[in-house]
């Protein structure tokens, strides 16, 4: 399924940052979101964007504005 676009938040846990790299390895964009500043994972098809994620309303307005 290259190609396609995911969007995963908390990407920078244990669980989250796996679940990147399996998909970046697949060909997959990968668009993360989390609450650190940063993100650890460096790669062309990895997008971060710092996040609240308990504000439902920030992260569906970064969908909206980010056709996901």
């Amino acid at each position: 399924m290259s190609g396609e676009r995911v969007l995963i938040t908390g990407v920078n846990g244990f669980i989250g940052s796996h679940m990147a790299q399996y998909l970046l390895e697949r060909q997959f964009t990968v668009y993360g979101m989390g609450r650190s500043r940063h993100s650890r994972i460096q790669h062309p098809q990895f997008f971060y964007t710092p996040c609240d994620l308990s504000d439902p309303k920030q992260i569906f307005s970064w969908m909206a504005q980010n056709d996901i």
